[in-house]
């Protein structure tokens, strides 16, 4: 769902500082000639070499975006790579780099890998790719950029539609859970706005010292908000549900115990209080 300027703005300045200011990142290198993005984070960009090598081992990361004003992820693994192929094409100009203050249309590329390895793309408008601090380098062709960000949109579009017809398929029934290692991804409409809201589950190994946990966050109302679910191995099953005394909530099924032995299942009630706050109620929490 689209969100206000004011908000995105905030969210691309947090982001930002986050992922494209990597310490020790040499980005004053520069050279006469045409060099690829590639090439170029290879020689600057710190880890970025161990990235583009775990991609050629298809071992793929989370990708998310700032596009037009939106902030969201893109899902489908094929083109997660399919972006990081035609990100890593572009060519850029690094003896030419510009000193510019005014961004007028930022496209931002986030890949994170469940370990924390993180590689950020970004640009200042089609023209100009921003490597964090120093000067602006201008794309060869500003056109390749703003079809990557077309093609980005209508990918994220399609995702936004293929995710309503499911919430509205889901209705009474359970919920299709997007499970990629120790991440568990699902929408559901939890504010009844008509539109799903997507939530991630984070499994959070404590080993054999105590009892594991998963987190669980979504943007609700312009904000982050997160529950933890204690001795939670992982979310089988989650089942829309809405009746006249506990209202609209969502029944998660999910496995439970300790390092040990966690081959029991429990139930919680996902749901948003009064005040909008996202809520999680059980036996064991």
């Amino acid at each position: 769902m689209r969100k206000t300027t004011g908000f995105m703005a905030l969210l691309l300045a947090a982001l930002l500082l986050f992922g494209c200011a990597v310490p020790g990142t040499d980005v004053t290198a520069q050279t006469d000639k045409t060099v690829t993005l590639e090439e170029y984070l290879a020689e600057n960009r710190d880890g970025f070499t161990e990235a583009a090598e775990r991609m050629r081992e298809e071992d793929l990361p989370r990708m998310r975006f700032f596009c037009q004003l939106v902030m969201d992820e893109i899902r489908d693994p094929e083109l997660v790579a399919d972006f990081w192929q035609r990100l890593c094409a572009v060519q850029i100009r690094p003896g030419d780099g510009e000193e510019k203050t005014i961004l007028d249309a930022d496209i931002c590329f986030y890949f994170e890998w469940e370990d924390g390895v993180k590689v950020t793309v970004a640009f200042a408008s089609s023209e100009y790719f921003n490597p964090g601090n120093g000067p602006l380098l201008p794309t060869e062709d500003a056109g390749e950029v703003r079809a990557i960000a077309r093609d980005l949109m209508q990918a994220w579009e399609m995702q936004q539609e293929e995710s309503a017809t499911a919430t509205q398929q889901a209705d009474g029934a359970d919920i299709a859970l997007d499970v990629s290692g120790r991440y568990t991804r699902f929408d559901w409409d939890a504010d009844g706005d008509g539109e799903a809201e997507s939530f991630e589950g984070c499994f959070h190994d404590n080993g054999d010292e105590a009892p594991s946990v998963i987190k669980i966050t979504a943007v609700i109302g312009g904000e982050e908000q997160a529950v933890w679910i204690d001795r939670a191995y992982a979310i089988v099953r989650a089942t829309p549900k809405d009746d006249a005394e506990q209202g609209r909530y969502l029944e998660l099924e999910y496995e439970i115990g300790d390092y040990y032995g966690h081959d029991n299942t429990a139930v919680c009630n996902l749901y948003l209080d009064e005040s909008g706050t996202l809520t999680a109620a059980g036996e064991y929490l």
